[in-house]
């Protein structure tokens, strides 16, 4: 029998993810191809969204998304930010 990940083990997941790529890559872009329920989990660690809210939104199939990890002199020590350019961009 297959056990199902619940969506908030979903956005953990793809936060530890997105963590190690964003150290090992810093400064690069990258292009990663998903389902779109990692695509909602990303938006919703961009946006600071609870699982439950990140539910609301809407990823359409084979669309773009781009998200920006924003680090600038006031915000270095702390780490950056994530911006959400686009969704669901063709």
């Amino acid at each position: 029998e297959h056990a199902s990940e619940c969506f908030a083990d979903v956005c953990t997941r793809v936060g530890v993810r997105l963590d190690a790529l964003t150290q090992e890559l810093g400064g690069q872009d990258i292009v990663c191809v998903a389902h779109a329920g990692s695509i909602r989990a990303a938006v919703a660690l961009a946006l600071g969204l609870s699982a439950e809210k990140a539910l609301a939104l809407d990823v359409k199939n084979t669309s773009l998304t781009r998200l920006d990890y924003v680090t600038d002199r006031l915000r270095v020590k702390r780490g950056g930010h994530w911006r959400v350019v686009g969704l669901n961009m063709i």
